[in-house]
């Protein structure tokens, strides 16, 4: 770091508050220079604030962490009515918070970008009025328009007729590009993975394979774990819960892959790298030849040996030793082993106990789980959040208003799903919220921070036009 000018931060917006802190104190490291900010290093960061915030992390547009006394209040001993000490993590969690306020605030120079240069034509002007709350009537139908399953008859956004099949599915650039699909929940997203892996593996005429994770929970020999138990287990689809490893990853000759392991960060290959699948290797124990017969997806009795991937654009080749024997043919770029891991998570269940006679209460018992399977998921359905920083030339999105979450949460979700495609024409959509949704308007407190650096903005251009003027002539 030594040579190190300048630190870039792109996708501000899911940079959590307590991250630049740490960045601030790791950038402070790695120059040795601890008392100025960054380490001396210029800062350039960039980004959307109307997206996202970090999954249960604060966002730099949040209300200011307000420092709490020594002792929490809230927090008291049932027995003595005694407050109850701060733990030091706390504390320190709460002072990164708040550096990490102070060190976003202290940015002085910003530069507003006007053009959307992701979106083009119509759907830049929705976005627009979106963001605005200025959405006009003849772009609201524009908007209900692309709803799968519907047709503009006269003017009015009409559905087809029972049992025709909407024709834009099978025209460009549905029909020549990849489809995407973003989703809110990962119920959903596994769900439909299900389906399109099937369709598209039936389409390429390979075998659809399903890899069933290996689950152990301690304390219970695995051959005595109840159907009961294992299926909720099995059934938990946020893999954010089960340390990136879903209960069954689904697997075809040609399908893309969303890695989640931290295999070379210098080469690219860490989480969310999209990859191709070029060959499973399967496990010495796994009856191959009953493959050949069976027409239906084909779980799996153990996971395979490895996943024979390929970073996509990749340039770099792996040393030969690194690689499972190849024919001398085959294109080595972006080739790499996929193995399986082991990691632990917690599975809280909750069951019914007769306490007394026609008296029953709520138990809740927490396993520890023991899980093998591969960090990895099929890349043709996302979630919300993991299609941040994207973009898709044919996009399908459901843009329902799932239970569970905030409007404000929820006005977030929809429109960065309706920004990452490109053009109307590449927008389908699943499902659409009534108008009177997009009436909300965007979250109050980013619109203040939003008017806030636009302030910054001002003063910024006042001292860059007076340090052009005192520019020698």
């Amino acid at each position: 770091f030594d040579v190190v000018k300048a630190l870039f931060v792109d996708e501000c917006s899911m940079v959590a508050r307590r991250q630049w802190f740490q960045l601030d104190f790791r950038a402070k490291q790695a120059k040795k220079e601890f008392v100025r900010k960054f380490g001396g290093m210029a800062i350039v960061t960039a980004g959307d604030l109307l997206q996202l915030p970090p999954v249960k992390k604060s966002s730099v547009c949040d209300p200011p962490p307000k420092k709490s006394d020594e002792i929490s209040p809230e927090k008291e001993d049932a027995a003595d009515k005694k407050p109850v000490k701060k733990t030091k993590m706390a504390e320190k969690q709460e002072d990164e918070e708040l550096g990490g306020h102070h060190l976003w605030q202290s940015f002085r120079t910003v530069v507003t970008l006007q053009q959307n240069k992701r979106a083009k034509g119509p759907l830049a002007d929705i976005l627009k009025q979106i963001r605005e709350n200025t959405l006009t009537d003849s772009n609201w139908r524009l908007l209900q328009s692309r709803v799968i399953g519907t047709h503009v008859v006269d003017g009015t956004v009409r559905p087809l007729p029972s049992g025709v099949r909407d024709e834009r599915l099978f025209k460009p650039p549905f029909s020549t590009k990849r489809i995407q699909y973003v989703v809110h929940r990962h119920a959903q997203r596994a769900a439909l993975a299900f389906y399109t892996c099937l369709d598209e593996a039936e389409r390429l005429q390979q075998r659809l394979y399903v890899a069933t994770a290996s689950d152990h929970v301690k304390g219970t020999p695995s051959e005595n774990l109840s159907n009961d138990l294992r299926t909720k287990i099995f059934s938990r689809s946020n893999f954010n819960n089960t340390e990136c490893m879903p209960g069954a990853l689904l697997l075809y000759k040609g399908m893309s892959l969303l890695i989640f392991d931290k295999i070379c960060v210098a080469l690219g290959l860490m989480k969310g790298c999209e990859c191709i699948l070029e060959h499973i290797y399967f496990s010495t124990f796994e009856d191959t030849e009953a493959h050949d017969s069976c027409r239906n997806p084909i779980f799996l009795s153990h996971l395979p040996r490895g996943l024979l991937l390929r970073a996509t654009g990749a340039k770099w080749i792996l040393p030969e030793d690194k690689l499972p024997p190849l024919r001398d043919n085959v294109d080595r770029k972006g080739l790499f082993m996929l193995n399986y891991t082991t990691a632990t998570f917690h599975f809280q269940e909750s069951s019914s106990q007769e306490v007394m006679p026609g008296v029953f209460k709520q138990v809740k018992q927490t396993h520890r789980v023991r899980r093998t399977q591969f960090m990895a998921v099929p890349v043709a359905v996302r979630t919300v959040h993991i299609s941040q920083g994207e973009e898709w030339d044919a996009l399908i999105g459901d843009c329902s208003l799932p239970p569970k979450m905030d409007l404000a949460e929820q006005w977030l979700a929809n429109y960065v799903i309706l920004s990452r495609a490109t053009t109307l024409e590449g927008l389908l959509l699943l499902r659409l919220p009534p108008r009177s949704f997009f009436s909300i308007g965007a979250p109050a407190h980013i619109v203040d921070e939003l008017e806030l650096l636009q302030s910054v903005e001002v003063a910024s251009q006042k001292r860059l036009a007076a340090y052009v003027r005192s520019l020698p002539k």
